[in-house]
This record gives C-alpha cells, structure tokens and sequence, in this order.
C-alpha cells in the first residue's frame, strides 16, 4: 500500500507526530546522558572501596556504629544514584533509537 493512498493531512499529522517523538527521545537522551556523566567513573570505585574501608573499621571497632552507618548512607545513596542514571541513559537510548526507525536487536525484549 503505498502512501499516495492517505489524504495528505493525515501524511502530514503522522510527520509531525513522528517529528515530535524522535525530538523528544532526543532530549531525554541527551539529558540522561548528562545526568549519567555527572558520576565520574572513579566516582564509584571509590565508595565501593570506602565501603570496604568503613567494614574494616567498623570490625575493628575503631569507628562508632551510628557514624558507620551514617557514611554507608550516603555512600550506597551516591552508588544507587549513579546506577539509575545509567539505567535511564540505557532507557533514553533505546527510546531513541526506536524513535528513528532503527530496530532493537534480536532477542531484545
């Protein structure tokens, strides 16, 4: 069927439509990506081994409970923060993806 066969305002809202949605998965890409950036990439390496540090210390009982878990807080707060922000760069990146046309690769969900 081609697309001579559609009256051209419905060719014409499908374009926009079409238009609108890839611009959009742009922008949400771009700004994930951003957001994905923001974690330097020894970022994550070194709470990881902050959090090794703090076990010690915490085994050792050189550090008090209530400051252990203070600082573990906010150190799994920060990992938790920088893997979203991966998963939403990976969403975006398939939103756009499918947006231009291109397709997901076999086996994908």
């Amino acid at each position: 069927m081609g697309l001579a066969l559609f009256p051209r305002p419905v060719l014409a809202a499908t374009q926009r439509r079409v238009t609108l949605e890839a611009t959009a998965a742009f922008h949400d890409y771009e700004a994930h990506k951003s957001a994905a950036n923001a974690y330097r990439p020894d970022a994550e390496s070194s709470a990881r081994a902050s959090l090794d540090t703090l076990a010690s210390e915490i085994e050792r009982g050189t550090l008090p409970v209530r400051d252990a878990l203070l600082t573990q807080h906010a150190l799994l707060h920060m990992l938790l923060r920088a893997v979203e922000s991966k998963h939403g760069l990976c969403r975006a990146a398939v939103a756009l993806a499918l947006a231009a046309g291109h397709p997901l690769p076999e086996g994908a969900p």
